[in-house]
Protein backbone atom coordinates (compact mmCIF):
# COMPACT_ATOMS: atom_id res chain seq x y z
CA UNK A 1 0.00 0.00 0.00
CA UNK A 2 1.46 3.93 -0.98
CA UNK A 3 2.06 5.34 2.06
CA UNK A 4 -0.74 8.47 1.41
CA UNK A 5 -3.34 5.54 1.54
CA UNK A 6 -1.48 4.16 4.68
CA UNK A 7 -1.78 7.35 6.15
CA UNK A 8 -5.42 7.65 5.38
CA UNK A 9 -6.17 4.33 7.08
CA UNK A 10 -4.41 5.54 10.33
CA UNK A 11 -5.87 9.04 10.26
CA UNK A 12 -9.02 8.83 9.54
CA UNK A 13 -11.30 9.03 12.41
CA UNK A 14 -13.73 6.19 13.53
CA UNK A 15 -12.34 3.90 10.35
CA UNK A 16 -10.88 1.39 12.21
CA UNK A 17 -11.29 -2.09 10.95
CA UNK A 18 -13.21 -3.32 14.34
CA UNK A 19 -15.59 -0.58 13.08
CA UNK A 20 -16.30 -0.81 9.59
CA UNK A 21 -15.53 -3.82 8.60
CA UNK A 22 -12.74 -6.18 6.65
CA UNK A 23 -15.12 -5.74 3.35
CA UNK A 24 -14.72 -1.64 3.30
CA UNK A 25 -11.53 -0.12 2.78
CA UNK A 26 -9.98 3.40 2.70
CA UNK A 27 -8.18 3.95 -0.37
CA UNK A 28 -7.80 7.81 -0.24
CA UNK A 29 -6.98 10.08 -3.53
CA UNK A 30 -6.32 7.95 -6.77
CA UNK A 31 -6.10 8.90 -10.14
CA UNK A 32 -9.05 10.04 -12.63
CA UNK A 33 -8.71 6.17 -14.88
CA UNK A 34 -8.25 4.37 -10.72
CA UNK A 35 -11.50 6.12 -9.87
CA UNK A 36 -12.90 5.12 -13.33
CA UNK A 37 -11.97 1.74 -12.62
CA UNK A 38 -13.55 2.01 -9.05
CA UNK A 39 -16.56 3.47 -10.02
CA UNK A 40 -17.24 0.71 -12.83
CA UNK A 41 -16.55 -2.16 -10.25
CA UNK A 42 -18.83 -0.96 -8.23
CA UNK A 43 -22.05 -2.07 -7.30
CA UNK A 44 -23.19 0.97 -5.81
CA UNK A 45 -21.94 4.45 -4.63
CA UNK A 46 -22.92 4.95 -1.15
CA UNK A 47 -23.11 8.96 -1.19
CA UNK A 48 -23.91 9.65 2.56
CA UNK A 49 -23.88 13.10 3.32
CA UNK A 50 -26.79 13.87 5.24
CA UNK A 51 -26.10 17.24 7.07
CA UNK A 52 -24.62 18.90 4.40
CA UNK A 53 -26.92 20.21 1.58
CA UNK A 54 -24.62 19.73 -1.50
CA UNK A 55 -25.16 21.98 -4.02
CA UNK A 56 -24.37 19.78 -7.10
CA UNK A 57 -23.35 16.05 -6.40
CA UNK A 58 -20.02 15.28 -8.64
CA UNK A 59 -19.43 11.79 -7.64
CA UNK A 60 -22.77 10.69 -8.19
CA UNK A 61 -22.66 12.20 -11.53
CA UNK A 62 -19.64 10.75 -12.60
CA UNK A 63 -19.98 7.09 -11.09
CA UNK A 64 -23.53 7.11 -13.23
CA UNK A 65 -21.16 8.07 -16.31
CA UNK A 66 -19.59 4.75 -15.37
CA UNK A 67 -23.21 2.95 -15.07
CA UNK A 68 -23.04 2.49 -11.46
CA UNK A 69 -26.10 3.59 -9.31
CA UNK A 70 -26.43 5.67 -6.38
CA UNK A 71 -27.62 5.14 -2.99
CA UNK A 72 -27.53 8.84 -1.03
CA UNK A 73 -29.76 10.91 1.59
CA UNK A 74 -32.67 12.39 -0.89
CA UNK A 75 -31.47 15.83 0.22
CA UNK A 76 -29.63 18.83 -1.50
CA UNK A 77 -28.79 18.27 -5.32
CA UNK A 78 -29.48 14.47 -5.09
CA UNK A 79 -33.15 15.38 -5.44
CA UNK A 80 -31.72 16.68 -9.00
CA UNK A 81 -28.77 14.32 -9.83
CA UNK A 82 -30.33 11.07 -9.27
CA UNK A 83 -33.70 9.07 -9.80
CA UNK A 84 -35.24 7.59 -8.00
CA UNK A 85 -38.05 4.62 -9.47
CA UNK A 86 -39.73 5.02 -12.60
CA UNK A 87 -41.14 8.47 -13.39
CA UNK A 88 -41.21 10.84 -15.79
CA UNK A 89 -37.67 10.28 -17.15
CA UNK A 90 -38.23 6.46 -17.42
CA UNK A 91 -34.43 5.82 -15.88
CA UNK A 92 -33.77 4.69 -11.82
CA UNK A 93 -30.10 5.46 -11.13
CA UNK A 94 -30.50 5.05 -7.14
CA UNK A 95 -32.03 4.69 -4.22
CA UNK A 96 -32.78 7.92 -1.55
CA UNK A 97 -33.04 7.03 2.04
CA UNK A 98 -33.84 8.53 4.75
CA UNK A 99 -32.47 7.03 7.93
CA UNK A 100 -29.61 4.57 8.44
CA UNK A 101 -31.91 1.16 9.02
CA UNK A 102 -33.22 2.29 5.41
CA UNK A 103 -29.35 2.69 4.29
CA UNK A 104 -28.76 -0.80 6.19
CA UNK A 105 -31.60 -1.70 4.65
CA UNK A 106 -30.96 -1.12 0.86
CA UNK A 107 -27.53 -2.19 0.83
CA UNK A 108 -28.77 -5.45 2.55
CA UNK A 109 -31.61 -6.05 -0.34
CA UNK A 110 -28.24 -4.85 -3.02
CA UNK A 111 -26.31 -7.58 -1.82
CA UNK A 112 -28.37 -10.43 -1.34
CA UNK A 113 -29.91 -10.12 -4.41
CA UNK A 114 -29.38 -12.04 -7.44
CA UNK A 115 -25.85 -12.63 -8.31
CA UNK A 116 -24.84 -10.40 -4.96
CA UNK A 117 -26.71 -7.49 -6.88
CA UNK A 118 -25.46 -7.72 -9.88
CA UNK A 119 -28.40 -8.35 -12.20
CA UNK A 120 -30.16 -5.07 -10.38
CA UNK A 121 -26.72 -3.00 -11.36
CA UNK A 122 -26.96 -4.41 -14.79
CA UNK A 123 -30.43 -3.40 -14.88
CA UNK A 124 -29.88 0.34 -14.30
CA UNK A 125 -26.61 0.78 -16.35
CA UNK A 126 -27.83 1.87 -19.27
CA UNK A 127 -30.06 4.40 -17.49
CA UNK A 128 -27.41 5.62 -14.89
CA UNK A 129 -25.15 6.44 -18.48
CA UNK A 130 -27.48 7.99 -20.57
CA UNK A 131 -28.88 10.24 -17.09
CA UNK A 132 -25.66 11.49 -16.37
CA UNK A 133 -25.36 12.58 -19.75
CA UNK A 134 -27.87 15.39 -18.68
CA UNK A 135 -25.14 16.78 -16.76
CA UNK A 136 -22.21 17.29 -19.87
CA UNK A 137 -20.01 20.38 -19.54
CA UNK A 138 -21.51 21.36 -23.02
CA UNK A 139 -25.85 21.17 -21.49
CA UNK A 140 -25.03 22.42 -18.04
CA UNK A 141 -23.46 25.40 -19.69
CA UNK A 142 -25.92 25.71 -22.47
CA UNK A 143 -28.56 25.73 -19.09
CA UNK A 144 -26.65 27.86 -17.12
CA UNK A 145 -26.59 30.43 -20.27
CA UNK A 146 -30.57 30.17 -20.68
CA UNK A 147 -30.56 30.91 -16.72
CA UNK A 148 -29.01 34.19 -17.19
CA UNK A 149 -30.50 35.41 -20.27
CA UNK A 150 -33.51 34.69 -18.70
CA UNK A 151 -32.81 36.54 -15.66
CA UNK A 152 -31.70 39.75 -17.66
CA UNK A 153 -34.73 39.93 -20.15
CA UNK A 154 -37.34 39.27 -17.33
CA UNK A 155 -35.45 41.20 -14.71
CA UNK A 156 -34.03 38.50 -12.36
CA UNK A 157 -36.19 35.27 -10.68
Amino acid sequence: MEKSKQDAEKTSPGWDVEKRGKQIRIIGGVSRAETVRWYSQALALIHPIRDFREPFGLAPVECQACGTPVIAWNRGAMRETITVGEHEYGVCTGWFVTSEKVLTDTIKMLASSENGGKSIVESMKSGCISWSKRFSVEIMVKRYDELCREAVETGGW
